[in-house]
């Protein structure tokens, strides 16, 4: 109905006495991203029931004595043999953290939303006509919002290096090093021990002063020509990976990164024995690599690192969680002289490696 031929006093009291259609049912989030790496290393943890301070884990980067009676040698009758004492064991340790995240909500708050709390086992109830007037339960968006802050701040945590809060786990850029040949992870020198290195082709390695072939290179041009650059480079970086025992079945990547693998992909590969004939999906598929699924992870865009992919082993590389205290749910008390409600999210481990060199950072150019 047009409003044309309305005086503006008829307009004003047809506002003020409509009503607006309002859509029932939890808000529609707009802003929530996968966050695949969260859920790999939650989906793969491992416990430990506890200890003073340390997770540790035995590693060995040489075997023998340095030549001394370590080998195998012949012998005859009564000729004298030797015998060599292994010594190489070493042990890389790592802190347990503790972590929370908690919100809170007053009673009046819940009130307003047909909800009411206890003192007693029941704590949550509703009113007996509560959806008569609820537009978007303040407790359920209250509890979903916390669950997604949670999932943002731990994705976060387990990419990061350590760096942003040094009270909480150190993520997987604590491990995979842009410079692989510098720092200590779990108490080891990467400079003294060159197997505890992961691989690393970036333009920081490659201008280094500490850079060494053996474990890595310059950021790769990608090229669809003679086969594929990138994809080359990865066949040959993968041998490697797996030369000393590892079983790379981890593969994420920025938007760029998997932009320059789609075209070399396009370019050298998806031929058809039936032309254009039929229906064809011009888009490529789910990419994989060695049967290992390359995941786009958002974050890495968000981190400013589009052009960068991680790869590694997830039992050389995990979370071990304290057994039963991850995402373990806590109801604290509320104060006496405050009608709230308290909800708290509870997260004790740490990430860990016991072995690196079948891990690696990939930059594009």
């Amino acid at each position: 109905m047009s409003m044309e031929g309305f005086s503006a006093a008829q307009i004003v009291h047809a506002q003020a006495t409509s009503l607006d259609f309002h859509l029932k049912g939890p808000l529609f989030h707009n802003n929530i991203q996968e966050k695949p790496l969260l859920a790999k290393m939650e989906s793969s943890t491992k416990p430990f029931t506890g200890g003073k301070e340390l997770i540790t884990m035995g590693v060995r980067f040489e075997t023998g004595a340095g030549g001394v009676n370590d080998g195998v040698t012949g012998y005859s009758h009564t000729d004298q043999v030797g015998f060599y004492n292994p010594a190489n064991g070493l042990r890389a340790s790592y802190v347990w953290r503790e972590h929370h995240i908690g919100w809170t909500v007053s009673e009046t708050e819940l009130k307003r939303d047909g909800v009411l709390v206890t003192d007693g086992p029941n704590r949550i109830g509703n009113t007996a006509k509560r959806a008569a007037h609820i537009l978007a339960p303040v407790f359920e968006e209250a509890a979903g919002d916390f669950a997604e802050q949670y999932a943002i701040t731990m994705n976060n945590l387990m990419w990061g290096d350590g760096s942003a809060d040094p009270s909480a786990l150190h993520g997987l850029m604590s491990f995979i090093l842009d410079i692989p040949t510098i720092g200590v992870v779990g108490g080891l020198s990467n400079v003294t021990y060159a197997p505890w290195r992961n691989f690393a082709f970036t333009a920081a390695f490659n201008g280094h002063g500490s850079f060494d072939a053996n474990h890595g290179g310059d950021a790769i041009t990608s090229t669809p020509a003679n086969g594929g650059a990138l994809l080359q480079a990865l066949q040959k970086l993968w041998r490697q990976l797996r030369r000393r025992g590892g079983k790379p079945d981890c593969f994420f990547a920025g938007s760029d990164f998997i932009d320059a693998m789609e075209v070399e992909i396009r370019a050298n590969g998806g031929y058809s024995d039936t032309g254009f004939s039929q229906n064809h999906d011009g888009s490529v598929g789910e990419m994989y690599f060695k049967k290992v699924p390359i995941k786009y992870d958002p974050t890495l865009d968000d981190m400013g690192r589009s052009k960068f992919a991680y790869i590694w082993d997830s039992s050389d590389i995990h979370v071990r969680a304290l057994e039963g205290d991850w995402k373990r749910r806590r109801q604290p008390e509320r104060p006496y002289d405050q009608f709230v409600f308290h909800q708290s999210l509870i997260c004790t481990g740490q990430m860990v490696a016991r072995r690196r060199n079948s891990a690696a950072v990939v930059e594009i150019d």
